[in-house]
C-alpha cells in the first residue's frame, strides 16, 4: 500500500477526531485526512471528495452514524466507500447487526486501540482499492464491448432477459431491447425458440455455438457466436457476438460464376472475408502449400507465415487495402511440411454494388525458383566484382608494396658496400640492420601473398582437427614476444583450455596476423589482452589493444578486398591490409566469423570464432539443442526422438550419426541449419579421421 489514500473522520467531538488522526499519523502512510463534525457535513464532503474510507461516530446530533451510512449507501457516487462505525456506547451484538445491516464495512469500539484501528483501517483501504479496481475493470470491459464494431448482446441464461447490448447492437435493433426477452425481440416468439442455442449450451456450458440467421426486420444475415459466460455477481449469461454476412452471401453468388476459371488457374487464389478468414482457396493453393481447403477454411492466411516476411510488409498491405486499392508484393511463407517458399502476391478488395468492401482476393504466384536464379546471378556478379578487386589488389601489392622493400635492399646495399670499403663499421652495421628488416618485411609479405593467392585458387589444403586453442595462442605469442618487447608491450593471456575443430595452420596464421596487427598499432609501454569465452556452439577469441584505435568508416571496410585499408603503425610500421583479408577468409573457411570493435584513440578489439568441440561425446549442436533459438517449438517436438537417439551415439560413430540424420524428413530452413551443424562435424571428422584428432 504505497499509493495516496484519503480518510474522512466524522465525530461531533473534536477531541475524538484528534485521537483517531494521531493514530493514523503514527502509521507513517500517505493518508490524507478530512474532518466532519456532523452527518450532514460528512455527506457534503463525501459527495465532493469521495474519500477511500469513512470512520464515523454512532451517536451524533441530527444525522447519526447509521443514518449517515444509509445516506451514503443509497448514493451511486458513494455507495462503494467502506464505512467503519466507531462507538463507545452502542456495544451490543444487536448494535453490531444494525450497523452492518445498514451497510457498514466494519465496527470498532472506543476507546480506540491503535493496533485494532490500524488493522481495520488497512483492511478497509484494501477493500476500497479492490472495489475501485473491479469497477474500473468492469467499465473497461464494457467500453471494450461498446468499441467492438460487431453487434453484441448478453441475456440471462435462465430467463432470456437482455441485460446488456453494445452500441452496434442498439444501432441495428434499437435502444429499447434492454429488459426484453431475446426470443421476443429477435425472433418474434412468445416463448423460447425450439432451436435456441441454449439447448446445446445447457448440455455443455463450455461449448461455443455458431449459427447463421436472417433477420427480416433489419434485412440482414448474421453469423452468430454464442457462449455461456459468468457475468456480474456470478450470474450465468449467454454472450453473443454477431457478424454481418449479408454482403458475403451476395458475393458468394458472384464467386460461383467464376469458380470454373478459378479452379483451373495455374496460380494460387485465396478469398477471405473482411475479418481475414479464408472462405475460398483453389486447388493450386492446396497443391502448393500442402493444406487442403478444409484445413484452412475460416482461418487466417497467417497460418502460412514463416516469420521472415518483414512486419512492415503487412502494415503496408492493410494500409493499401483499407484505402480500397490493390497491393502487390512478396511473402516468404511456410508450407504444411515446413518447407519455405516465396510468393509474389496481388491482393485486392472485392466491392459490392454499393462500393463497400466485402471480401479480399489474393492471387499468388510461386516465384521461389525465380528468386533462386536471381540470387545466383547476384552472387555471381558479386564474385566477379570480388575477383576483379582481388586481381587489382594483387597487382597493387606487386607494383608498390613489394617493390618498396626491394628498393630499400638495393639502395642500402650499395651504401653498405661503400661503408665497408671505407671501414665505417658502425654505419655499415646500422645499414645491414635496415636491409635485414626490409628483407624480413618482404619475406612476410611474400608469405602472406603466396598463402592468399593459394586461397583464391582453392589450392591451399584444409585439414581440420580437434586441438586446444590455448596452446595455439601461447605458441603464437611466443613467436611474437620479441616484436612486442621492442615496444615494451606486455602480451597477457587469459584463456582456459578449450577444444575447437579447425585447421591448425590456418588458426596460427589468424593469430599471428591479429596479434601482429595489435602490436603494430599499440603505443609503447602498453599491453595487449588475449581472452576467450564460449558462446553457444563457438569459442570466441578476443585480442584487445590500447593503441590508436580505428574509425567507424575504416572498420566497415577492414575485411573487404575492394578497399585498401592500410596505415602505418605507431612506430611507422608498414603493411598492406592483406593480413586481415586473409584472416577473414581463413576464419570463414573454418565456419567462424571475425569482427572488430573500436573507437579512435581508445584501442581496438578483434574477435574471431571457431567451432567448439568435445572429445568422447556427441557434438555441440546436440548438447545445445534446447538453446537453438532458430528452431520453432514444432521443430523441436519433431526432432526430439532423433535427438534422444543421437545422444546415445559415441562421438566417433560417424556412420550411425549419418543414418539417424537421413531419417529426418521434415524440411525447413531452421532444421536444415541444425542438421548442417552436425554434418559439418561429421564431414570434417570423416575426411581427416578421428584417430589423429583424439590422441592428445
Amino acid at each position: 500500500m504505497n499509493k495516496n489514500y484519503s480518510v474522512l473522520i466524522v465525530d461531533d467531538v473534536p477531541q475524538n477526531i484528534q485521537i483517531i488522526v494521531e493514530c493514523i499519523e503514527q502509521l507513517n502512510r500517505p493518508i490524507k485526512i478530512y474532518r466532519a463534525n456532523s452527518g450532514a457535513s460528512a455527506c457534503e464532503i463525501c459527495f465532493k471528495k469521495v474519500p477511500d474510507v469513512v470512520i464515523t461516530d454512532w451517536n451524533m446530533p441530527g444525522m447519526n452514524g447509521v443514518e449517515l451510512v444509509e445516506q451514503l449507501k443509497n448514493n451511486e457516487l458513494t455507495k462503494d466507500i467502506p464505512i467503519i462505525m466507531c462507538t463507545g456506547v452502542m456495544l451490543t451484538s444487536e448494535n453490531l447487526r444494525t450497523a452492518l445491516a445498514a451497510g457498514a464495512f466494519d465496527y470498532i469500539r472506543k476507546p480506540i486501540d491503535k493496533l485494532e484501528l490500524e488493522a481495520r483501517l488497512l483492511s478497509a483501504l484494501k477493500h476500497s482499492e479492490t472495489l475501485k479496481t473491479l469497477k474500473n475493470e468492469r467499465m473497461q470491459f464494457l467500453d471494450l464491448l461498446n468499441a467492438i464494431p460487431e453487434p453484441i448482446y448478453v441475456s440471462d441464461f435462465e430467463t432470456s432477459e437482455i441485460i446488456f447490448a453494445n452500441e452496434q447492437k442498439f444501432k441495428i435493433f434499437g435502444s429499447s431491447i434492454l429488459g426484453e426477452k431475446c426470443h421476443a425481440i429477435f425472433h418474434h416468439n412468445n416463448k423460447p425458440c425450439e432451436d435456441c442455442s441454449k439447448n446445446v449450451l445447457k448440455l455443455n456450458q463450455t461449448e461455443i455455438v455458431r449459427w447463421e440467421h436472417f433477420y427480416p426486420e433489419v434485412d440482414k444475415t448474421f453469423y452468430n457466436i454464442d457462449k455461456v459466460i459468468t457475468w456480474q455477481n456470478g450470474r450465468k449469461v449467454k454472450f453473443q457476438i454477431s457478424f454481418d454476412i449479408t454482403e458475403l452471401k451476395k458475393a458468394e453468388n458472384e464467386i460461383k460464376k467464376l469458380s470454373t476459371a478459378v479452379e483451373q488457374s495455374p496460380v494460387s487464389i485465396v478469398i477471405t472475408d473482411l475479418s481475414g478468414a479464408i472462405v475460398y482457396a483453389n486447388p493450386r493453393f492446396s497443391e502448393l502449400t500442402g493444406y487442403a481447403f478444409d484445413d484452412v477454411s475460416g482461418k487466417n492466411p497467417r497460418l502460412l507465415k514463416s516469420g521472415k516476411t518483414p512486419p512492415e510488409t503487412f502494415v503496408n498491405l492493410w494500409n493499401t487495402l483499407t484505402k480500397g486499392e490493390i497491393w502487390q508484393g512478396e511473402f516468404i511463407n511456410r508450407k504444411k511440411s515446413g518447407e519455405e517458399f516465396i510468393e509474389f502476391a496481388t491482393v485486392a478488395p472485392i466491392f459490392n454494388s454499393e462500393n463497400d468492401i466485402v471480401n479480399y482476393v489474393a492471387i499468388k504466384e510461386d516465384i521461389t525458383k525465380r528468386k533462386q536464379i536471381e540470387q545466383s546471378l547476384i552472387e555471381s556478379e558479386s564474385k566477379l566484382r570480388e575477383s576483379n578487386a582481388t586481381k587489382d589488389k594483387f597487382f597493387s601489392i606487386i607494383a608498390h608494396d613489394l617493390k618498396n622493400p626491394f628498393n630499400v635492399i638495393s639502395g642500402f646495399s650499395d651504401i653498405l658496400v661503400q661503408n665497408i670499403q671505407k671501414n665505417q663499421t658502425e654505419k655499415a652495421l646500422t645499414i645491414a640492420q635496415t636491409i635485414n628488416n626490409a628483407a624480413k618485411n618482404a619475406f612476410d609479405l611474400l608469405q602472406n601473398l603466396l598463402v592468399w593467392a593459394n586461397t583464391q585458387t582453392n589450392r591451399i589444403s584444409f585439414s581440420p582437427f580437434v586441438f586446444d586453442i590455448k596452446q595455439a595462442v601461447e605458441s603464437a605469442v611466443n613467436q611474437l614476444e620479441d616484436v612486442a618487447k621492442r615496444k615494451q608491450i606486455e602480451l597477457q593471456i587469459n584463456i582456459q583450455p578449450s577444444f575447437v575443430l579447425a585447421d591448425l595452420e590456418m588458426v596460427n596464421t589468424i593469430l599471428r596476423n591479429v596479434i601482429s596487427n595489435a602490436i603494430k598499432f599499440s603505443y609503447r609501454n602498453t599491453k595487449i589482452e588475449i581472452t576467450s569465452e564460449q558462446k553457444d556452439l563457438f569459442i570466441l577469441i578476443h585480442v584487445k589493444d590500447y593503441g590508436v584505435g580505428i574509425s567507424k568508416n575504416s572498420i566497415d571496410r577492414l575485411f573487404k578486398i575492394e578497399y585498401n585499408i592500410s596505415s602505418p603503425g605507431t612506430m611507422q610500421e608498414t603493411g598492406t591490409g592483406l593480413g586481415l583479408i586473409l584472416c577473414k577468409e581463413f576464419v570463414e573457411k573454418n565456419n567462424g566469423t571475425i569482427s572488430a570493435y573500436s573507437e579512435p584513440g581508445q584501442g581496438a578489439t578483434f574477435t574471431f570464432s571457431l567451432p567448439a568441440s568435445k572429445t568422447g561425446s556427441i557434438f555441440t549442436p546436440i548438447e545445445n539443442y534446447n538453446s537453438a533459438t532458430e528452431l520453432h517449438q514444432a521443430d523441436k517436438a519433431y526432432l526430439q526422438p532423433y535427438v534422444a537417439k543421437l545422444k546415445e551415439i559415441k562421438f566417433y560413430e560417424i556412420s550411425l550419426i549419418r543414418k539417424v540424420l537421413e531419417h529426418i524428413k521434415m524440411k525447413n530452413a531452421a532444421i536444415e541449419i541444425w542438421k548442417n551443424q552436425l554434418l559439418y562435424y561429421v564431414r570434417m571428422c570423416d575426411e581427416t579421421g578421428y584417430d589423429n584428432h583424439l590422441k592428445f
